[in-house]
């Protein structure tokens, strides 16, 4: 995690199964709790299950009650059409850079 001009940007990699989301779960949550501005990026993640959307549709809510917002950027292919598919682009902006999501948090 690093925040830079008031934009928090978390790095997440791996796999977000059952097992991966536990590991993260309570780290990231505790991350986004006091941020308004959030990018998390998704370069390194190769695999995202449900309980992997369910923590970033929970951050995505707890950012906004405090109008803040939460995006994510620099999701492969296959993670993309998973995160596209459950809905939660519709809720959590995905973007192709960093960039990308930078500029949308300004």
């Amino acid at each position: 995690m690093e925040e830079v001009d008031g934009v928090c940007r978390i790095v997440l990699n791996g796999k977000l199964d059952a097992k991966g989301a536990e590991a993260i779960e309570l780290h990231f949550t505790a991350a986004v709790a006091n941020r308004s501005r959030v990018a998390v990026d998704l370069t390194a993640v190769d695999y995202i299950a449900s309980i992997g959307i369910r923590i970033l549709v929970l951050a995505g809510k707890t950012v906004a009650r405090r109008s803040g917002k939460l995006v994510m950027f620099g999701a492969s292919e296959p993670v993309a059409k998973v995160l596209t598919a459950s809905g939660l682009t519709e809720i959590v902006p995905l973007l192709d850079s960093r960039d990308a999501a930078v500029a949308a948090l300004a």
